[in-house]
């Protein structure tokens, strides 16, 4: 799949916007966990995260999809938790560094995840599984002190489309728990959607 140069100028200029935007968002982060955040950090520098796509066909299937996904994951739940903290009594105001954890690695499992052929698509790499967000709750829980809701929020971020749902055809009782128990479980959810269905159109 080749690249018009046309095309090649608007993704390094979204990639640019969206490296500004990550920046932004980890200083959230960094403000709210501080050395953690640093070491986190320094595990994604070596990684494939700020190169890797996001998915091998669908939304960001190219390099800095998966930056740009988690970027737009995080806004989404920005404005989402902070709405909703404003008018629901149910929901409490979270601390943006928080929302930012959630958006910015609920897709850490991805890293090293796919692997890219010479005519630019990419195959899934075969020593990797099928875990997808218990996986990252996993990565980032071995990083970062966030608490029940937060993880919950990542390892259930795929909704009914993850793959112990599908296996079954319904929720499993513990995600049906904290799907009602923990209003960021379902807002992560939508806000995964936004960006992969809304924010992303143009990859």
């Amino acid at each position: 799949m080749k690249v018009s140069q046309e095309e090649a100028v608007v993704e390094a200029s979204i990639l640019a916007d969206m490296f500004q935007s990550f920046s932004q968002c980890w200083n959230d982060i960094h403000d709210l966990y501080g050395e953690a955040a640093d070491r986190t950090l320094e595990m994604l520098h070596g990684t494939d995260y700020f190169s890797a796509p996001a998915s091998m066909s669908w939304h960001g299937a190219q390099p800095g999809g998966l930056l740009v996904h988690s970027v737009n994951v995080a806004n989404a739940l920005y404005r989402l938790a902070d709405e909703y903290a404003e008018r629901h009594p149910k929901v409490k105001p979270y601390p943006h560094g928080e929302l930012a954890a959630i958006g910015l690695l609920h897709d850490v499992c991805k890293c090293g995840c796919y692997m890219l052929q010479q005519d630019g698509s990419y195959t899934w790499n075969p020593e990797r599984g099928i875990e997808h967000g218990e996986l990252s709750k996993h990565i980032v829980s071995q990083f970062l002190p966030l608490d029940e809701e937060a993880l919950s929020a990542i390892d259930w971020h795929m909704g009914m489309f993850d793959h112990r749902c599908v296996a079954i055809g319904h929720q499993p009782p513990e995600y049906a728990r904290l799907d009602h128990l923990y209003p960021l479980v379902p807002m992560t959810h939508i806000a995964d959607m936004i960006a992969a269905r809304v924010d992303e159109d143009f990859l």
